[in-house]
């Protein structure tokens, strides 16, 4: 898997779980930033109506039992499971969340919007104010100072996957208390919405006075000072003896060769050349060491015992069993209570297995990572008091170029075959509906950061009409056709045979299909495409590795924030596609630069409209998935699909 996708993958996790405290999104409203505070009661309606409640919420969770993990190895690459963020994910307090179903950024452990971020001598900082009023689980009172603790933990161990997206070492240094209700954050460089608003105010919070000591013990194990004072010293000396060499090479040309001065440099070459050996093997032992000790230190952090621990949340622990796991209604939540006391969860190694047990009445919801398949929710669609739901899920196809060929530097020639793509066509005809057309960069359950207007100017155009304007733009360009050579490129060559990479159908059968789809439709404006159906690792290694493909079809698991629409092409001047231009790049950095919601939004759109007028890739189409329940009520429509939010257990209700 290339480094890009794994990435994009562990930041859809991880917006995964901050949804899963506060809810999904309806169908698109107009998105806001405004910041809210919830509400400590679930609803003013309900001094009116009574809300339905029942006893317990079950799920059928498709997989083996989770190991029982503490919160440190939970958010950490060892304990990061879809079961384990399903039962686990809501125990910890947040600054804030989005909310439910606007996608508010809206306050918990807070008690206001941040300050501004603003520059302080070496450092950036922002100061956020909490409530006074939270309570753990111990009845304890939650303070700056359980900030200040997880902060410092996750930084010291050097923690990774999802802590490293929640507190990033490359930006945040510090946190201080400033009282016990004010938290002020030092960054080593201008924090951007990614790092701030969607990392560390929105990243889970653990209880000092409970893990302070059990954490003192594994600290141990970190490289101490004497450790880190020597590959400091080390790394001065690598420095220096290299820049010695450097200005030794850059003398030697000035000298006459053979000359006493030029046989002493090439001594003094020999020498220092040695010394910077051994002092690169010097390093390695260093770095093994420091490595060693990190290790020894997170797997004993990992393996501290965590029964009893005071959480913050709607949910907390309950009863654990072999295969199934019981939460309960923390009763001190502020924020209203769940419509069920229990929220239960049991492990099906099979998707079969788990059928059966909902067919028995023995769970009201069924969850896996990817859903069911099609053929079950189909099978469970003919029983009358199942609620089968389809959905467009995170899971995106994308038709990709590699613009270092100067077949595809023509903006025109992009935009015409992503104009003949009809996604439609594709969906329903081409793959049976077994997927949903994406006509954007962007989910369009992603409300706030979709742009609805950045659509291909052929969208809802018929076939005629689609080739026609295809047909347009290529002779605007200055494309010409010929009988006997097809077509023709501006400068007057035949435009040359082009190869598109996709799986076969043994790898990925949906895609090959499209490959045949977007092989036909080139045929019909004279481009002389044809497939190439092999192995998904082949695919990836041309792209990623060799770099010798024309075209291909790739997928992604799409976050809620976007900024993967850039992240794709960076670096800018050595991304896999070997994409470049001045206006997306200009977008792209003011996005990654904002720091203010409404600016990142702005940016976002911009970068959206740049891409479509002229794609620098072409979206196809989504996975579909199935949510599938009874028993159960929901009054919103997610982003993505109920099962990335683990079922919801906090926003569902008894069915009527």
């Amino acid at each position: 898997m290339p480094a890009l996708t794994r990435r994009l993958l562990q930041t859809g996790i991880f917006l995964a779980i901050l949804l899963a405290s506060c809810g999904p999104e309806p169908a698109p409203v107009k998105p806001t930033a405004s910041i809210s505070a919830p509400s400590t009661t679930t609803s003013s309606a309900l001094s009116v109506v009574e809300a339905p409640h029942a006893d317990e919420i079950r799920f059928a969770i498709i997989g083996e039992p989770s190991a029982d993990v503490n919160v440190w190895a939970l958010f950490d690459e060892k304990g990061a499971s879809y079961a384990n963020y399903a039962v686990h994910n809501e125990y910890w307090p947040r600054l804030f969340t989005l909310s439910a179903p606007k996608r508010e950024f809206t306050a918990l452990a807070a008690k206001e919007f941040p300050s501004p971020v603003i520059q302080t001598g070496e450092f950036y900082t922002a100061t956020v104010n909490l409530r006074g009023d939270l309570k753990w689980t111990d009845a304890s009172a939650f303070t700056a100072d359980d900030i200040i603790f997880t902060v410092q933990t996750a930084l010291s161990f050097e923690l990774t996957f999802d802590w490293k997206n929640f507190y990033n070492p490359a930006y945040l240094d510090h946190a201080e208390a400033l009282n016990p209700h004010t938290v002020k954050f030092y960054f080593k460089q201008k924090p951007n919405i990614a790092v701030w608003q969607y990392g560390i105010l929105q990243a889970p919070i653990i209880q000092k006075a409970y893990w302070e000591s059990k954490v003192s013990t594994s600290a141990a194990y970190l490289p101490d000072q004497t450790l880190r004072a020597q590959i400091a010293d080390t790394e001065a000396k690598l420095a220096l003896l290299q820049k010695t060499i450097s200005e030794i090479y850059a003398f030697m040309p000035t000298l006459k060769k053979n000359g006493p001065d030029y046989r002493k440099a090439e001594t003094d070459i020999k020498r220092n050349q040695g010394d910077l050996d051994a002092m690169n093997n010097l390093m390695a032992q260093l770095q093994n060491d420091y490595a060693n000790r990190l290790s020894a230190a997170q797997t004993a952090l990992f393996s501290l015992n965590h029964s009893a621990e005071p959480t913050l949340g709607v949910w907390m622990a309950g009863e654990t069993q072999a295969s199934a796991v019981t939460n309960i209604v923390n009763p001190a939540f502020p924020f209203g209570a769940p419509h069920f006391d229990r929220a239960v969860y049991k492990f099906y190694p099979t998707e079969n297995e788990a059928v059966s047990a909902f067919q028995n009445n023995d769970a009201d919801f069924i969850l896996s990572r990817d859903g069911i398949s099609s053929e079950t929710a189909n099978s469970l669609a003919k029983d009358a008091s199942v609620k089968v739901i389809s959905n467009q899920s995170d899971s995106a196809r994308f038709l990709v170029f590699n613009h270092s060929r100067f077949i595809f530097s023509e903006p025109a020639f992009r935009s015409a075959l992503d104009c003949v793509t009809d996604r439609n066509v594709l969906a329903e005809k081409i793959l049976d509906g077994a997927v949903m057309p994406l006509e954007s960069f962007v989910l369009p359950g992603a409300v706030f950061w979709y742009n609805a207007d950045a659509k291909n100017q052929c969208s809802g155009m018929d076939e005629a009409t689609r080739l026609k304007t295809a047909v347009n733009l290529l002779k605007s360009a200055g494309f010409t056709w010929t009988k006997t050579n097809g077509l023709i490129t501006p400068q007057g060559k035949i435009y040359p045979d082009i190869t598109l990479l996709a799986p076969s159908a043994e790898f990925d059968a949906q895609r090959a299909n499209a490959a045949g789809y977007i092989e036909k439709q080139a045929r019909a404006l004279g481009i002389p495409l044809t497939k190439k159906l092999v192995s998904s690792d082949t695919v990836l290694y041309d792209v990623y590795s060799s770099g010798d493909y024309d075209l291909a079809l790739l997928g992604w698991r799409l976050s809620e924030y976007p900024f993967y629409m850039c992240a794709w092409f960076q670096p800018w001047n050595s991304n896999p596609f070997h994409y470049n231009e001045d206006k997306p790049k200009s977008a792209c950095e003011a996005f990654k630069s904002a720091i203010e919601i409404e600016d990142a939004r702005a940016a976002s759109f911009d970068v959206q409209s740049l891409f479509e007028k002229n794609p620098p890739m072409i979206p196809l189409y989504t996975t579909r998935a199935y949510d599938v329940y009874k028993h159960l009520s929901y009054s919103f429509a997610p982003f993505g699909r109920l099962t990335s939010l683990y079922g919801a257990p906090s926003l569902a209700m008894p069915a009527p």
